[in-house]
């Protein structure tokens, strides 16, 4: 019965780290494609390749990523960049907005407990100013 355990413990590890494999193998095979079809202007190529990366968890390897990254780039361009571009104005206006709530809250500690409001390092800067 010990060794039944044993051996189905094997058997799963070595199938959870096949199929880890074979995916960064599909993937590594997709970002060949892609840049074969980016080269030669393949335009429907890249977009297909590009629709099976989109939704794939990154692997580990940043040659890979690197290369999925240029084929999607390539096959959605500038729609990336803006995507990016909102995102990074969204967390900029959601810091901002964080950045005057703390302030707010700093100065109000002052008020009630002015030597907690200098304790907390954070406050200070807000005190400063």
């Amino acid at each position: 019965m010990q060794l039944l355990k044993v051996t189905l413990i094997v058997i799963l590890l070595f199938s959870q780290s096949a199929f880890a494999e074979r995916k960064t193998t599909r993937l590594l095979a997709l970002t060949n494609i892609c840049e074969k079809a980016m080269r030669t202007g393949d335009i429907g190529t890249v977009k297909s390749i590009a629709r099976q990366l989109i939704d794939q968890k990154l692997p580990d390897d940043d040659i890979l990523i690197s290369k999925i990254q240029k084929c999607l780039n390539s096959a959605y361009g500038d729609r990336d960049q803006g995507n990016v571009k909102t995102q990074t104005n969204n967390l900029i206006a959601a810091i901002r907005g964080h950045d005057q709530a703390l302030k707010v809250l700093c100065n109000r500690l002052l008020d009630q407990e002015p030597r907690a409001a200098i304790a907390i390092d954070i406050c200070r800067k807000y005190l400063i100013d």
